[in-house]
């Protein structure tokens, strides 16, 4: 999962750069072309990568998290429903219950580790002035502003999100893959 976060870092950060940045534009219509070469012209290559190590920091221990977390509260699950006495239908309705959990309850810690990181990327992609900001520096804006608290804003939204996408997300990609291998479970 952690390998994933940081391979994923070098597709996904313009493509977030450009999200936050049209995210946070007060008027006129969104020019990405034009974000692109005003970033490219103040910074050259780098400055579509701005963010690059916040994201990194976002997504390696989100994803590493994810992952484990998944596939360990599975693996729970397994060995609680050998103990479980009743019917071959409740036991099947009780695992994809158990599943689908997992997947939400995996979404959920990896937004809890992700989340201050996620506030840092998204100001340093938002800064717009020349010179890029560091983590600790932006670290510190946000904490001047609000306090700790404030690497937690959105919060609530965001770990609901994280649960309900989630409980379809990894089951439904565990589905396929039996599907695809010929697994009758």
């Amino acid at each position: 999962g952690a390998i994933a976060g940081l391979a994923s870092a070098t597709i996904c950060v313009p493509m977030e750069l450009f999200k936050c940045r049209a995210q946070v534009q007060k008027e006129g219509q969104i020019n990405y072309s034009r974000i692109a070469s005003d970033l490219y012209r103040m910074q050259g290559i780098t400055g579509l990568y701005r963010g690059f190590w916040a994201f990194a920091w976002r997504d390696v221990p989100g994803w590493a998290v994810y992952f484990s977390a998944y596939q360990w509260l599975k693996e729970v699950g397994d060995s609680w429903s050998q103990s479980w006495t009743c019917s071959e239908d409740q036991k099947s309705l009780r695992h994809l219950l158990w599943t689908l959990n997992a997947g939400g309850a995996a979404g959920l810690a990896s937004w809890a580790v992700s989340i201050p990181q996620d506030m840092i990327k998204t100001r340093q992609q938002t800064h717009l002035g020349e010179t890029p900001l560091s983590m600790r520096e932006t670290y510190h804006h946000i904490v001047r502003e609000g306090g700790t608290r404030k690497m937690f804003r959105g919060m609530h939204p965001i770990l609901l999100r994280g649960y309900v996408v989630n409980v379809v997300t990894l089951p439904l990609f565990d589905a396929i893959n039996d599907l695809l291998r010929g697994d009758d479970e």
